[in-house]
């Protein structure tokens, strides 16, 4: 074929595609009409383009790192815009990741029943043992202003903030309600706390 030959196909196919696709958006009944496509339409989600062909990597299944982005991206969010809370699952099933300060958060407080006093002493220790620790009367402070009840339980926790004097802390509870409490005495619960890496 030479080269005048081609040049002249190339408009005749342009010309037969350009006709194809205004009469299927005219509205007018068409068989190809869900095989037309536009130029938005052959990119695929990952914005590369889509020739038709397959290679061994994408005959093989997703990847490891597409696999954690569905995973990361299904995980349920909630909270004040722009959704505060993300819920997590697997071995952190039971935390939530606070998305503005990046702290993760148990979902619920343990302990302070009347029956089983849990001192500061020993809601520290429960914290260490799950490989957390004791929220600042600041941080509890500022969960309890987000508060989500999606996320989130009626907690009160002990704090990790001294009153200043001697022997009393500070217990902090959903409603942002903050009092001064002897470390060694008062059962209250805890609602332990870490860095989002930890």
């Amino acid at each position: 074929m030479t080269s005048s030959s081609r040049s002249v196909l190339v408009p005749l196919a342009m010309g037969a595609l350009v006709a194809a696709c205004s009469s299927s958006s005219s509205g007018a009944p068409d068989d190809t009409s869900d095989a037309s496509t536009d130029a938005a339409s052959v990119v695929d989600a990952s914005g590369r383009m889509d020739t038709g062909a397959t290679d061994a990597a994408s005959d093989a299944g997703p990847t490891d790192s597409r696999v954690a982005e569905t995973e990361a991206a299904a995980a349920p969010t909630c909270g004040p815009p722009p959704n505060r809370f993300t819920l997590l699952s697997g071995a952190d099933a039971g935390l939530v990741r606070d998305n503005m300060t990046g702290l993760v958060w148990m979902n619920d407080s343990v302990g302070g029943q009347q029956t089983s006093e849990q001192t500061q002493s020993l809601a520290a220790a429960y914290c260490a043992g799950r490989g957390m620790r004791l929220p600042t009367e600041d941080e509890s402070l500022a969960l309890a202003a987000a508060y989500a009840s999606c996320a989130f339980g009626q907690w009160g926790t002990w704090t990790s903030t001294d009153v200043g004097t001697t022997g009393d802390a500070w217990v902090v509870d959903y409603m942002g309600d903050s009092s001064p409490q002897l470390a060694d005495n008062f059962p209250s619960a805890v609602l332990c706390v870490r860095a989002s890496g930890g």
